[in-house]
């Protein structure tokens, strides 16, 4: 019998029982074919270890725990604390791994472009080449007078400086919102389409009051 690491094609069974999901529906969201999918359940060959991986992390995104037994269970935490150097890139791939099958709008909230691209820049170019390549867009509220744009004009408004200098940092994409502190290598994660819808009524909100950027 085949030794399955990190997914077994029993887990994957009832994990999709749990959310009601058919074949289809686990391969838009995981960006693999039915075809590969219909043989792993079926423990048919032997699936590559990134294949697994996107197979479990579609799942997870839908709160599926998997367990050591092994077995299934709807996970309970929706909060992740996301911590050190890395938390801006480990926020980058959630982004993507989150839209990445069907595309979608990134809201971001109290940016400024300039200090992420002067500390993450290769990291930040590399998201932004895989996002557009997955229709991934974003709109950003930034600072007023900032005209630092890594991304076409139109994606940008300005917010006046006193309600910029708060300095916090929030994004909303699929039904998560992340806040991160400036200076402060560490996001709070949010998973939850109440608040997710909350959060991206707010931003537009804001977005129809802010100016549009003058560039000279």
């Amino acid at each position: 019998m085949v030794k399955y690491d990190m997914l077994t094609p029993a887990q994957c069974r009832a994990a999709r029982a749990f959310l009601n999901w058919t074949l289809a529906d686990l391969a838009a969201a995981s960006g693999l074919s039915r075809a590969s999918l219909n043989a792993f359940e079926g423990e048919k060959g032997n699936p590559k270890a990134e294949t697994l991986a996107r197979v479990r992390y579609a799942l997870e995104q839908k709160n599926i725990e998997f367990t050591d037994e092994p077995g299934v269970r709807i996970k309970r935490e929706l909060v992740r604390i996301l911590r050190g150097p890395q938390c801006h890139r480990e926020l980058m791939d959630d982004i993507y791994e989150t839209l990445r099958a069907g595309g979608g709008e990134v809201l971001l909230n109290n940016v400024d472009e300039r200090k992420g691209f002067e500390t993450h820049r290769d990291e930040l170019l590399a998201f932004l080449d895989k996002a557009k390549a997955a229709n991934i867009t974003e709109r950003l509220l930034v600072c007023e007078g900032d005209t630092f744009f890594l991304l076409p004009a139109e994606c940008y408004r300005w917010v006046p400086q006193a309600a910029f200098q708060a300095g916090v940092m929030n994004c909303v994409y699929g039904d998560k919102c992340a806040t991160k502190v400036w200076g402060e290598d560490i996001i709070i994660l949010v998973q939850n389409a109440a608040v997710a819808a909350a959060e991206r009524a707010r931003f537009e909100h804001l977005w129809t009051r802010a100016e549009i950027p003058v560039i000279k």
